[in-house]
């Protein structure tokens, strides 16, 4: 038990130390933005492939792996720590807390994890949880209160997901999804 409360006070201390410089958000938001380059770039082709996902198939898959899974990771880690319990004196990070980056974090585990040819119905249940997800995280639980461009981001962020779909086709998944990514990172960045 005393170990785990010294891994809780080590834990708090970097984050407090490390927070005035380095916040997670900013972290998450350049691996999103940088995601769909750093894949593209690893594949070696001239062409993107029709979706994010599909880069799991490529030669180089570690890639696609390693960067979903550290923004997973990064989701993760920023809810969890914004879910400690705060004691007199120490800065209140948000009102509302951040623990549903965990969920966004699982479920970019579960991107990964089923692959989108293999376990379709698993992989889009989890891109879905993110990206809807992200969406309503960015349109109802924000720093700004009550103010309209949480709803245009929002908006912004789900939109091209859904003009990418095959039934709708204005472009490939590739360019929805990263799209999405940017809007995703610029939420992020807005909140740190």
């Amino acid at each position: 038990m005393q170990m785990l409360e010294n891994l809780r006070s080590t834990t708090k201390k970097i984050y407090y130390t490390l927070e005035p410089r380095i916040k997670a958000e900013r972290i998450i938001s350049v691996i999103l933005v940088m995601t769909p380059l750093i894949l593209w770039l690893a594949d070696g082709a001239l062409e993107v492939r029709e979706s994010i996902s599909n880069y799991a198939y490529m030669t180089f898959s570690y890639w696609y792996g390693s960067l979903l899974a550290l923004a997973g990771a990064m989701f993760i880690f920023n809810g969890a720590i914004h879910m400690q319990p705060h004691e007199a004196g120490e800065p209140s990070v948000s009102k509302v807390g951040k623990g549903y980056n965990i969920i966004l974090g699982i479920s970019l585990f579960g991107v990964i994890y089923f692959r989108h040819l293999d376990y379709p119905v698993w992989h889009y249940s989890f891109a879905i949880i993110f990206f809807a997800g992200s969406a309503l995280i960015t349109a109802f639980v924000s720093n700004e209160e009550k103010h309209w461009s949480r709803y245009v981001l929002a908006l912004a962020v789900v939109l091209p997901v859904v003009l990418a779909l095959d039934f709708i086709g204005v472009f490939s998944l590739f360019w929805g999804e990263s799209i999405s990514l940017f809007f995703i990172a610029t939420h992020y960045m807005l909140e740190s």
